[in-house]
Protein backbone atom coordinates (compact mmCIF):
# COMPACT_ATOMS: atom_id res chain seq x y z
CA UNK A 1 0.00 0.00 0.00
CA UNK A 2 2.75 2.33 0.69
CA UNK A 3 4.30 1.42 -2.29
CA UNK A 4 1.31 2.50 -4.33
CA UNK A 5 0.86 5.65 -2.32
CA UNK A 6 4.21 6.65 -3.23
CA UNK A 7 3.81 5.87 -6.94
CA UNK A 8 0.89 8.15 -7.17
CA UNK A 9 2.57 11.12 -4.91
CA UNK A 10 5.60 10.67 -7.57
CA UNK A 11 3.81 10.08 -10.85
CA UNK A 12 0.24 12.19 -10.40
CA UNK A 13 -3.32 10.52 -10.16
CA UNK A 14 -3.40 10.64 -13.99
CA UNK A 15 0.06 8.86 -15.11
CA UNK A 16 -1.65 4.85 -14.12
CA UNK A 17 -5.03 5.43 -14.66
CA UNK A 18 -5.56 1.76 -13.86
CA UNK A 19 -3.63 2.05 -10.17
CA UNK A 20 -2.33 -1.25 -10.84
CA UNK A 21 -0.16 -2.11 -7.56
CA UNK A 22 3.48 -3.25 -8.26
CA UNK A 23 4.40 -6.58 -8.53
CA UNK A 24 6.45 -7.40 -5.61
CA UNK A 25 7.87 -10.91 -4.08
CA UNK A 26 6.02 -12.42 -0.79
CA UNK A 27 8.78 -12.07 1.86
CA UNK A 28 10.07 -16.44 1.56
CA UNK A 29 10.49 -15.05 -2.35
CA UNK A 30 12.98 -12.41 -1.76
CA UNK A 31 16.45 -12.33 -1.96
CA UNK A 32 18.13 -11.11 1.41
CA UNK A 33 18.58 -7.64 1.17
CA UNK A 34 15.61 -6.49 -1.72
CA UNK A 35 12.63 -4.42 -1.70
CA UNK A 36 11.15 -6.12 -4.71
CA UNK A 37 11.61 -8.16 -7.65
CA UNK A 38 12.62 -5.80 -9.85
CA UNK A 39 14.93 -4.27 -7.71
CA UNK A 40 17.94 -2.67 -9.64
CA UNK A 41 20.13 -2.04 -7.38
CA UNK A 42 21.82 -4.43 -4.58
CA UNK A 43 21.49 -4.39 -0.89
CA UNK A 44 24.75 -3.31 0.57
CA UNK A 45 26.81 -3.45 3.95
CA UNK A 46 29.04 -1.23 4.76
CA UNK A 47 32.86 -3.30 5.09
CA UNK A 48 32.72 -2.46 8.66
CA UNK A 49 29.22 -4.26 8.68
CA UNK A 50 27.91 -0.76 10.90
CA UNK A 51 25.55 0.22 8.42
CA UNK A 52 23.10 -1.39 5.65
CA UNK A 53 21.81 0.74 2.46
CA UNK A 54 18.99 -1.53 0.78
CA UNK A 55 17.43 0.36 -2.10
CA UNK A 56 14.63 -0.81 -4.48
CA UNK A 57 12.25 0.25 -6.98
CA UNK A 58 8.78 0.41 -7.35
CA UNK A 59 7.83 1.94 -10.44
CA UNK A 60 9.57 5.14 -11.15
CA UNK A 61 10.16 5.55 -7.33
CA UNK A 62 13.51 4.44 -5.87
CA UNK A 63 13.29 3.32 -2.00
CA UNK A 64 16.83 3.69 0.27
CA UNK A 65 16.38 2.20 3.87
CA UNK A 66 19.31 3.01 5.96
CA UNK A 67 19.42 0.14 8.58
CA UNK A 68 22.49 0.00 11.55
CA UNK A 69 24.58 3.15 12.25
CA UNK A 70 25.46 6.06 10.04
CA UNK A 71 28.85 6.81 11.62
CA UNK A 72 31.74 8.93 10.60
CA UNK A 73 33.88 5.12 8.89
CA UNK A 74 30.76 4.77 7.29
CA UNK A 75 30.07 8.18 5.51
CA UNK A 76 32.30 7.43 2.61
CA UNK A 77 30.88 4.71 2.10
CA UNK A 78 27.30 5.93 2.11
CA UNK A 79 28.06 8.26 -0.67
CA UNK A 80 29.33 5.38 -2.90
CA UNK A 81 26.12 3.48 -1.85
CA UNK A 82 23.85 6.38 -2.72
CA UNK A 83 25.29 6.87 -6.39
CA UNK A 84 23.58 4.68 -8.16
CA UNK A 85 20.24 5.45 -7.00
CA UNK A 86 21.19 9.11 -7.92
CA UNK A 87 22.52 8.12 -11.00
CA UNK A 88 19.09 6.88 -12.31
CA UNK A 89 18.00 9.93 -12.18
CA UNK A 90 14.30 8.79 -9.94
CA UNK A 91 11.19 10.79 -10.22
CA UNK A 92 11.18 10.21 -6.38
CA UNK A 93 13.41 8.77 -3.76
CA UNK A 94 11.47 7.53 -0.59
CA UNK A 95 14.23 7.96 2.30
CA UNK A 96 13.45 5.42 5.04
CA UNK A 97 15.26 5.84 8.41
CA UNK A 98 13.18 4.07 10.91
CA UNK A 99 16.10 1.15 11.22
CA UNK A 100 18.76 3.88 11.61
CA UNK A 101 19.82 3.71 15.13
CA UNK A 102 22.25 6.77 14.72
CA UNK A 103 24.01 9.03 12.52
CA UNK A 104 26.65 11.46 12.64
CA UNK A 105 27.12 14.62 11.30
CA UNK A 106 29.00 14.05 8.22
CA UNK A 107 26.19 11.31 7.30
CA UNK A 108 23.91 13.74 7.42
CA UNK A 109 26.15 15.85 5.20
CA UNK A 110 26.05 12.99 2.47
CA UNK A 111 22.33 12.63 2.95
CA UNK A 112 21.34 16.31 2.18
CA UNK A 113 24.03 16.12 -0.83
CA UNK A 114 22.18 12.87 -2.02
CA UNK A 115 19.20 15.23 -1.74
CA UNK A 116 20.40 18.09 -3.99
CA UNK A 117 21.65 15.24 -6.52
CA UNK A 118 18.17 14.03 -6.56
CA UNK A 119 16.63 17.32 -7.21
CA UNK A 120 19.02 18.79 -9.55
CA UNK A 121 17.74 16.11 -11.89
CA UNK A 122 14.45 16.86 -11.58
CA UNK A 123 13.17 14.27 -8.44
CA UNK A 124 11.29 14.79 -5.30
CA UNK A 125 12.82 13.26 -1.70
CA UNK A 126 10.57 12.18 0.72
CA UNK A 127 11.86 11.65 4.13
CA UNK A 128 10.10 9.19 6.05
CA UNK A 129 8.92 10.57 9.75
CA UNK A 130 10.04 7.44 11.74
CA UNK A 131 13.05 8.23 13.61
CA UNK A 132 14.53 6.30 16.23
CA UNK A 133 15.40 8.64 19.46
CA UNK A 134 19.09 9.41 18.39
CA UNK A 135 18.44 9.84 14.90
CA UNK A 136 15.32 12.00 15.82
CA UNK A 137 18.05 14.36 17.48
CA UNK A 138 20.08 14.41 14.76
CA UNK A 139 17.62 15.23 12.34
CA UNK A 140 15.98 17.84 14.20
CA UNK A 141 19.83 19.30 14.86
CA UNK A 142 20.58 19.39 11.53
CA UNK A 143 17.33 20.86 10.20
CA UNK A 144 16.46 18.31 7.87
CA UNK A 145 12.64 18.48 8.23
CA UNK A 146 12.80 21.85 7.22
CA UNK A 147 15.15 20.97 4.11
CA UNK A 148 13.22 17.49 2.79
CA UNK A 149 9.53 16.96 1.73
CA UNK A 150 8.72 14.69 5.20
CA UNK A 151 5.42 12.33 5.36
CA UNK A 152 4.29 11.13 8.31
CA UNK A 153 4.10 7.15 8.46
CA UNK A 154 0.02 7.22 8.48
CA UNK A 155 -0.16 9.04 5.45
CA UNK A 156 2.14 6.96 3.37
CA UNK A 157 -0.97 4.33 4.28
CA UNK A 158 1.59 1.59 6.47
Amino acid sequence: MIASWLSWWFRGPTTDPRGAPPQTASEGDKPAGTVSRAAPFPAASSPSSGLDVITGRTGNVVIVRLRGEAGVPEAEWLESALRAPAASRPAGVLLDLSELRSISSLAVGVLIAFRRGVVRGGGRVVLVDDFQPAVAAAVAMAGLTDLFEVVGVSGCGA
